[in-house]
């Protein structure tokens, strides 16, 4: 049935309340000890308004995956079209009751799970396949029995932001399993209203422009295309000193009002008439942590108290010519840390988010058993967020699947604010929510399990502060730094301070050789420099490299030895590590212990082992010579032979697999 309601607003504008559907019905229902979910019910015997409701879904999680072609009479169908400032909700309440084991006459322990899912009316009428793959539209929540076999539920579920067409089939799945007793039935009564309320508001089309500061390239900030005298294209300062470049348009919304001083070229023609501003050290009103924030933060200088938008306190302390380590957007000034920790929404609660891939991320707990904030913990690169951020209803001890198909467990308590806990993983979102059960996490990797999927790393040069994008595995955690050397620059390692994470951005560098991860970039390794090569063999004039350069410490009662290398020009050379200024003269091919091993360095030529592929040339050591490896990056065998003459073709690295033989490498093709 489909029901329209027209409220007149003070503005003269018409709200419509559509009833799109209600029905009452039971069913009986039994799910095994996992609490799986497994499936859904969606109507009874001919269609989603017969009663008793006994046609069921294949689910997960109490989410519909899929429903089959011969049942459109399951579907409710939209009435109206759907766009983003409409509400969809779905309310009513429930009555569950579990069955009593004959012997033990322990009752079973019903919970109730409730949502809607969808699917488009083409793709059913066209499809030939016996099941259609649904979307979800409003994600099934569990509601827990809370230690009881009966159970009296109310339940008002909604979404928003959502655009679709009228004529989409929806589905609407109920269910009631068992959580304690396998075998055991259990009834279920309900009675729920789905309704969409339409806004007369017109749709916001919003385009605003991202800017990026000049001096710390891990700020960004979303202002007005309409800011007063802002340039198309290149940089700008403010009105307080600050210097920022336009990356480009976005819809994303306003965050930050700038006023605009100057137009510039670019950040370098900026920063000459407006240098970077000290950072600045704050001290949290919420926990009492320090952190470091940039200078550019509008409105604020030491002495003052503001509220940031995640709902945290903050006290300026000082300057400090210290890098940053946290972002945050200003939402309010206020006059002092009491004041600012009673504002509505001040100082929310932090809860770790633990991957539910195993032996990705840290847990609070030393057990497996659900996570318990305070249980002798090390706050070290975890992931914190706050339970309005990640959304979807979540509690602590959900489990539930972010934006890019991974799993998380919540922390059953908040950490305590003596941990310094602050929130890292505002980026991750919840999407589906699987409650929380002994085996929630299996369930949700048994739905999509995209533990061994790479992500796309937003990460931060250590030293140059440049922001770039990497595809690397899932699992490195926010503030961790991992040591890398990239394709362009494949015998220098650099220090990226990871910031968050994607699987949409487009790679800017492409990691050639991956030398380990550390916590934050104090702990990573040391910046690149130009630095003074002297010649091995003391003929050639001195060079000048840049990279990475260090002095090893030899055994007891030996003298340290410099760093070596294999240069472009086919020569040895070693540093004592005095820095100079570039250009670089000659480029570092391949480090060695000393000038001796470097002597045994040369170009050599590699024979495809299938007798087929072209022969490559690679930098290679004599002592070597003879040596069967596998080239991942052309996926190929090859057998070292005799000296060349360069520039190589395929890259000596660590990652490359050496064989007995030929046919030992070739089989793993």
């Amino acid at each position: 049935m489909s029901t329209q309601i027209n409220i007149s607003q003070q503005d003269n504008c018409k709200v419509d309340h559509i009833k799109v559907a209600t029905l009452a019905s039971s069913f009986i229902t039994s799910n095994g000890p996992d609490n799986t979910n497994s499936y859904a019910f969606i109507g009874g015997e001919y269609s989603w308004m017969s009663n008793p409701t006994n046609k069921n879904a294949v689910a997960l999680g109490g989410n519909i995956l899929n429903v089959q072609t011969g049942l459109p009479s399951f579907a409710i169908i939209l009435p109206v079209d759907v766009d983003v400032n409409d509400v969809i909700t779905l309310k009513g309440i429930a009555h569950g009751s579990g069955q009593k084991d004959p012997i033990t006459r322990i009752p079973a322990k019903c919970q109730f799970s409730i949502g809607v899912s969808y699917v488009d009316c083409n793709d059913f009428s066209s499809s030939q396949d016996a099941v259609i793959n649904t979307f979800t539209l409003i994600p099934a929540k569990l509601f827990p029995s809370q230690g009881s076999a009966n159970f009296n539920i109310c339940f008002s579920l909604e979404t928003t932001d959502v655009t679709l067409p009228a004529g989409t089939l929806l589905y609407v799945g109920v269910n009631c399993p068992t959580n304690n007793i396998d075998g055991l039935t259990a009834q279920c009564n309900f009675s729920y209203t789905l309704d969409i309320t339409k806004s007369c508001a017109p749709i916001p089309v919003i385009t605003n422009v991202r800017i990026q500061n000049c001096c710390e390239q891990a700020v960004f900030e979303v202002i007005s295309l309409n800011t007063q005298n802002l340039p198309a294209s290149g940089s700008f300062s403010d009105t307080e000193g600050n210097c920022w470049t336009i990356i480009g348009i976005t819809s994303d919304p306003v965050d930050t009002v700038r006023f605009v001083a100057d137009p510039y070229q670019d950040c370098d023609a900026c920063l000459i008439a407006n240098p970077c501003p000290s950072n600045l050290t704050v001290e949290s009103c919420c926990s009492g942590q320090s952190e470091s924030f940039t200078g550019s933060l509008p409105g604020i200088n030491v002495g003052d108290t503001f509220i940031d938008t995640y709902g945290f306190c903050w006290n300026v302390t000082e300057e400090t010519s210290g890098p940053i380590t946290g972002l945050v957007i200003v939402d309010s000034i206020t006059t002092d840390c009491p004041t600012c920790i009673t504002a509505p929404g001040a100082c929310p609660d932090i809860y770790e988010i633990r991957s539910c891939c195993q032996g990705v991320v840290a847990s609070l707990d030393s057990n497996d058993g659900p996570m318990v904030a305070g249980a002798g913990a090390q706050i070290g690169n975890l992931l914190f967020t706050t339970l309005d951020l990640l959304g979807s209803g979540v509690v602590g001890g959900d489990t539930f699947m972010d934006q890019y198909g991974y799993c998380w467990e919540i922390s059953l308590s908040p950490a305590p604010p003596f941990f310094g806990a602050t929130v890292n993983a505002a980026f991750i979102q919840a999407v589906t929510n699987y409650g929380s059960f002994e085996s929630a996490c299996q369930t949700c990797l048994t739905n999509l399990n995209n533990c061994d999927v790479p992500v796309i790393y937003k990460v931060q040069n250590c030293c140059s502060g440049i922001i770039e994008y990497v595809e690397a595995t899932f699992g490195f955690l926010v503030d961790d730094a991992m040591s890398i050397s990239t394709t362009v620059t494949p015998s220098i390692y650099e220090c990226y301070k990871i910031i968050e994470w994607d699987n949409t951005t487009t790679p800017t560098i492409t990691i050639d050789s991956f030398d380990g991860l550390s916590p934050g970039c104090n702990k990573c390794g040391v910046c690149s420099n130009f630095y003074i090569a002297k010649s091995c063999d003391g003929l050639t004039v001195d060079k000048v490299f840049y990279g990475q350069c260090r002095i090893f410490p030899s055994e007891p009662g030996e003298p340290d030895y410099y760093q070596t290398f294999y240069g472009d020009d086919n020569i040895c050379y070693y540093s004592e590590c005095e820095v100079t200024s570039g250009p670089a003269t000659v480029t570092v091919l391949q480090e060695t212990r000393n000038c001796e091993d470097c002597s045994t360095f040369g170009f050599y030529i590699a024979v495809a082992c299938d007798g087929i592929s072209p022969n490559e040339v690679i930098l290679w050591s004599s002592i070597n010579v003879g040596a069967i490896i596998k080239d991942d990056l052309n996926n190929r065998c090859y057998e070292i032979t005799t000296l060349t003459i360069g520039p190589a073709t395929i890259t000596a690295n660590n990652d490359q697999q050496h064989f007995e033989n030929c046919i030992d490498c070739l089989a793993t093709l």
